[in-house]
């Protein structure tokens, strides 16, 4: 992919992935940017889903209608390419680009580890940042993670879906679909 395109794709996805985390905002933990960031790798590859990652949180992180703490923002901005990492990888299998129950039960099981583990890590953080004990921000967690899960799964299993389409709808080889993949 060409650079001058990285930052238009990194820009346009960012502002729908901080729209989206507007939209949501009342209900806590639930950010659906984290499927964007996802869909952003799958489909483009990890320096546009990473990008993705870091602006929308320096945007919505300083802007954050939950307020603002700088420890936190950056363990969200450090943790949230999680998400890049594993739509990266699952980008490589070219099964995971159709439109199968296979494929959506396995990027419902990357929104489950990641998501679990993003959780860890920003819990993790604000126990350290805040001096509590790690297993009471983990059990207070609990609830959020919950809500979380329950936002990500099943958007996750719309990755290939939401990729066809990105391919079909944007000029031919912007989207990094394997070879031997027929979408």
């Amino acid at each position: 992919m060409h650079r001058a395109l990285r930052i238009p794709l990194i820009a346009t996805f960012s502002a729908l992935a901080i729209a989206l985390n507007y939209a949501f905002a009342a209900i806590p933990n639930v950010q659906l940017f984290d499927f964007i960031v996802y869909l952003t790798a799958f489909s483009f590859g990890f320096d546009i889903g990473a990008g993705v990652a870091v602006v929308t949180w320096l945007v919505y992180g300083y802007l954050n209608p939950w307020g603002f703490f700088l420890p936190i923002l950056a363990a969200t901005t450090v943790s949230e390419p999680i998400y890049a990492i594993a739509g990266t990888a699952a980008a490589r299998s070219p099964r995971l680009w159709k439109q199968t129950r296979i494929a959506a039960l396995v990027h419902a099981l990357n929104a489950l580890w990641t998501t679990l583990v993003y959780d860890l890590l920003t819990a993790s953080a604000y126990a350290l940042v805040f001096h509590v004990p790690l297993l009471a921000a983990l059990l207070a967690q609990i609830p959020f993670t919950i809500l979380h899960l329950a936002a990500n799964i099943p958007l996750f299993s719309l990755t290939p879906l939401i990729a066809s389409y990105l391919d079909r709808s944007l000029p031919a080889g912007l989207v990094r679909k394997p070879a031997n993949s027929s979408i």
